[in-house]
This record gives structure tokens, sequence and C-alpha cells, in this order.
């Protein structure tokens, strides 16, 4: 096992820490309970870090006999389990076997992220940018890694880049929007906004509410309410949403 996968399992303290208090990419700006919004599906890990990756490993022949496919379906079955560890040891074997492959190199540092180890996501993140600098979630990626670190500007840059190559990465527009809304440019971060709500992926119900969010700090509370109509009528209700909603609507004083 690699000394990365010997640390996860080192830092399973600080990680169930981490995890239970969804330190998961949460993307969205808000009143109410913040909700995990990331782009790579891992919505939480259920506060558990329960299966270690030495646990949980097969024996050395079937490891051997695996295919770096089996082994990513391993990885994948165990990301989704919340089991960060082994997928992170799973994903390393499938390495071992397809050398270079920026999927599993990826999904990788997903897992770094997911665990908080945000140090260790940025340099894999940047290390697979510049092996593979049309490869836009690698720049997606080390935005969200560097966003955790406070480095906005160079996360912001990241992110500009990830939507350059790809129009369609809807967290890296919404995260341009944060940036933009935390510097009171509430215009720019509009415009960001209505960008990942227009893509063809993505968590629309967060796009949305940060859009509702931006309108109501900078004291729109009439379009904050109508924004947050809109979504609601649209299906995307959340107990943020009606939360916000009821904010706007007190705010301009159409609350009965």
């Amino acid at each position: 096992m690699s000394q990365t996968s010997r640390k996860i399992l080192l830092m399973y303290p600080v990680l169930l820490f981490l995890l239970a208090a969804g330190a998961t990419g949460c993307s969205s700006l808000g009143f109410g309970k913040s909700e995990p919004q990331f782009g790579t599906n891992i919505q939480s890990a259920a506060g558990k870090f329960e299966d270690r990756a030495s646990r949980s490993a097969p024996p050395d022949r079937e490891l051997a006999e695996m295919t770096a496919p089996e082994h990513e379906r391993r990885g994948d079955t165990a990301r989704s389990r919340g089991e960060m560890a082994n997928a992170y040891f799973q994903y390393e074997k499938a390495l071992e076997k397809d050398p270079g492959n920026h999927r599993i190199m990826h999904k990788q540092g997903v897992v770094l992220l997911a665990g908080g180890i945000n140090d260790q996501a940025a340099a894999a993140f940047r290390n697979l940018a510049e092996e593979a600098p049309e490869y836009a979630p690698a720049h997606e990626g080390l935005g969200l890694a560097l966003f955790r670190q406070e480095s906005i500007d160079e996360a912001e840059t990241a992110f500009r880049r990830a939507v350059d190559i790809d129009p369609d990465r809807w967290e890296s527009h919404t995260y341009l929007g944060i940036i933009h809304d935390t510097r009171n440019e509430h215009e720019l971060a509009r415009k960001a906004y209505i960008q990942a709500i227009r893509t063809n992926s993505g968590n629309k119900t967060a796009a949305y509410n940060n859009l509702g969010v931006s309108y109501h700090r900078s004291g729109n509370y009439e379009q904050a309410a109508r924004v947050f109509q809109e979504a609601v009528n649209a299906g995307m209700a959340s107990d943020r949403m009606y939360n916000n909603l009821g904010r706007a609507l007190g705010m301009a004083g159409k609350y009965d």
C-alpha cells in the first residue's frame, strides 16, 4: 500500500470529523441547512469510515488477476458507499495496471477531496492538469481544492480554465458565482449561476438557490423571491429553498 493510502488510514479520526461535518464540496450558499453538492456524486460518506483499505482488500492472488477496469469498478462501488480508503486503494491498483489513465487519476483526487486532504488533492489535480491540459475535470478539481485552501484567485483561474474547455462544467460556473458574490460582484455572480442553470447537467437546485441568494444579498428581495418561487414551481423544492423563499418574501414585505 502506498504512503498516501496509509496516510488516509492514519487520519481516520480527522476524516471522521471532516466527513461528518459535510466537507464534501458544498457549492450552495444560503440561509438554511447546508446540503452537499458535489459534481462527482460524493453526496455523503455517512460520517463513517468503517472499511479500511487493508481490511477490505482482496487476497494477493486475486489482486494480481484483476484488471484495471475491475479495480476501477470496485473503487467506484467503495466510493459510493463512503469507503474512501478502500476506493483510493482500488484506484491506485487500477493505475498500476493502466498508468496515465486520466479518468482514474481524477477519481483519486476526488477521494482526497472527500477526505479533506486538500493539499494532496491540489497536488494530484495540478499534476493531472499539467499532464492533460485539455482535461476539464482536472482543472475543476484543482479549483475545488484551491478554494478549500482559500487560494481564491488561483481557484478562480482553475475554474475559468475548466469552463473554457467545457462550458457544461456546472460546478465550476457555480463556484465562479460564489467567488464573485464574496467580492460583492453580484451581476457577474448571477451570470455565472445562470450559466450553471443552462448547462446540460449538474445540480440546478443549487444554482437556483445561489442565484436567489445573490439577489437577496444585493437587497433585491422581490427578484430573490421570484427566483426561489420559480425553482419551487419547477419541482426543485428543498427545505433550504422554502426557507429562503420565506425570508425573501418577508424582507420584501409580502409575507402574510
